[in-house]
């Protein structure tokens, strides 16, 4: 295998194990990304993702490590580090998931701006810092994610640490959807992602 046919082979090998890294990593972190914006638009289809990406996404991590075990028993150094590394980015990347949720959060919101805008505008300009929520769904029956447009900003405190006005008025406003435990993270502007509990 010393011929230069041989060596040209071998260079060609090594170009195409790079481009593979490459491609792989792109690919380890593009689809973990795209579940979760899939899920920020869609909640219920986390329980699809829970039970057949996930799963199968680890079974793939595994059998790299697997690979990458098996190429170092033979000394085969380069690939084995090459099938550890893609394992661990593999595993590594489902970390993405719930980053690609807030990211598809941000989206949905852009992306339905002029909506949300001018819902508000109609909302009557008394004395009262506006208030609205536009339902945006939940994770099983366990609770309910909305898109909550504050103007007063009360929902960037903690919960519990809005003032009596405030949870009085929006109590009535929302049929005490503010009631039991719940969530808030500031999008931009007056807009905020509730969840509940």
């Amino acid at each position: 295998m010393n011929t230069p046919q041989g060596l040209r082979w071998a260079h060609g090998s090594s170009k195409v194990n790079k481009s593979f890294a490459v491609l792989w990593i792109l690919v380890a972190l593009a689809i973990p990304f795209a579940c979760g914006v899939l899920v920020s638009y869609s909640a219920s289809t986390l329980l699809i993702i829970l039970i057949t990406i996930v799963p199968v996404w680890l079974l793939a991590a595994l059998t790299l490590l697997a690979f990458a075990v098996f190429n170092a028993i033979k000394k085969r150094w380069g690939i084995s580090l090459y099938r550890l590394a893609a394992g661990m980015i593999a595993t590594a990347s489902l970390i993405l998931i719930p980053v690609g949720i807030d990211a598809g959060y941000y989206l949905r919101l852009w992306s339905f701006q002029n909506y949300y805008e001018a819902e508000v505008a109609k909302l009557p300009k008394d004395n009262n810092p506006r208030f609205r929520l536009f339902d945006w769904g939940g994770y099983f029956i366990f609770n309910t994610i909305v898109l909550a447009y504050d103007e007063s900003d009360e929902l960037s405190l903690a919960p519990g640490k809005q003032s009596p006005e405030w949870t009085a008025r929006t109590n009535e406003r929302t049929g005490g959807f503010f009631g039991g435990k719940w969530t808030a993270e500031h999008l931009q502007g007056h807009y905020y992602v509730v969840t509940t509990y």
